[in-house]
């Protein structure tokens, strides 16, 4: 009887998974309904590629290590997973108005976790460490 609850349980976080991703394609589409042209198409592939660094980043990191680092000028963001440092870095210059000096990536490794006996994975993901120069900064709350 487990098993079969076991399951049903992954068939409902597969599908929970595919609404997630059709809701980020939805949002995707609207901006570049938005700034494109009626045909759904963006205007250019200029703004194409700004609606995509603008959606890559996710949210701010808020762990101790990134807030040590935030003291230090280094600021640390959930990225999407295919998003580039080019692409990371124009949309932080869109979004908090800052010009980053450096740029770094590292990718989080999805981890196995038990709880009360049982196991699950804990999703992995990308983030990028924004260096900004001197007296520069960004506000995240």
């Amino acid at each position: 009887m487990a098993i079969l609850n076991l399951k049903k349980k992954n068939e409902e976080k597969r599908t929970e998974l595919g609404e997630n991703s059709k809701r980020a394609a939805k949002k995707m589409v609207a901006v570049v309904e938005k700034n494109g042209s009626g045909t759904g198409l963006p205007a250019s592939a200029a703004d194409f590629a700004s609606n995509r660094a603008l959606l890559s980043i996710l949210r701010p990191r808020i762990t101790e290590k990134a807030s040590l680092l935030m003291e230090r000028g280094c600021y640390t963001l959930d990225v999407l997973p295919g998003a580039t440092k080019g692409e990371i870095a124009r949309a932080v210059r869109a979004r908090y108005g800052v010009t980053p000096v450096r740029v770094a990536v590292a990718s989080i490794q999805p981890k196995q976790k038990r709880m009360r006996g049982k196991r699950g994975m804990k999703p992995g993901g990308k983030k990028a460490f924004i260096y900004l120069k001197q007296g520069d900064k960004i506000e995240l709350m």
